[in-house]
């Protein structure tokens, strides 16, 4: 370990999770854990994004594992390929981008709809559905000198061995007069298995 034992979080939760398999208490104080986050006094009682919880950690851990064996680790684990299209429909233009991620955001109420989506299925069809790029949105394509009608999404091109997936339960209300945001309290259902 570099530096103080304090601050450094690989330790700090390789303790807690030996102290959670070696205790009969019901509960094991956090507050290590959280200091070495730099988290201190309200920082740790107050609720904290999951999402930005992991990549706090995953990045202490990689830097933490660099030079071992160990180094690829987060990668091998977590990193899934999404590959981020546009297809124009009347001219022959396709382009595609690979970007690797770790955790995938899915809309509980897809963008434009009030409708939340009831099961991790369609979050996951709404978060794949294309978007018709048409009317006054179509795509203007450089290469020809026009614009085009034109599909553009994102597809699956590896996925992870351990699927990180954040539920997006914060939406913006349009409804009220100032632009604010309101919680996503709907249930949604999980698949014992996901095909």
């Amino acid at each position: 370990v570099d530096g103080d034992e304090a601050d450094c979080i690989p330790l700090q939760l390789q303790k807690l999770f030996g102290m959670l398999m070696m205790t009969n208490n019901k509960s094991i104080s956090t507050e290590p854990l959280t200091k070495s986050f730099g988290w201190h006094g309200a920082e740790a009682f107050q609720q904290q994004d999951v999402q930005e919880l992991s990549r706090v950690l995953f990045d202490a851990l990689e830097d933490s594992f660099k030079g071992t064996d160990s180094e690829n680790i987060i990668d091998e684990l977590y990193a899934g390929e999404l590959i981020d299209y546009l297809r124009c429909i009347d001219v022959d233009y396709e382009t595609e981008r690979v970007d690797k991620c770790l955790d995938f955001s899915l809309a509980i109420i897809p963008f434009g709809s009030d409708i939340p989506c009831k099961n991790l299925n369609e979050c996951l069809e709404m978060y794949l559905k294309p978007e018709i790029l048409d009317g006054d949105n179509k795509y203007f394509v450089e290469e020809h000198d026009t614009r085009s009608d034109a599909m553009k999404g994102l597809k699956f091109s590896k996925l992870p061995k351990i699927m990180s997936i954040h539920l997006k339960r914060f939406v913006y209300d349009f409804t009220s007069a100032n632009l604010s945001l309101k919680k996503v309290n709907d249930i949604v259902q999980f698949p014992m298995v996901l095909d």
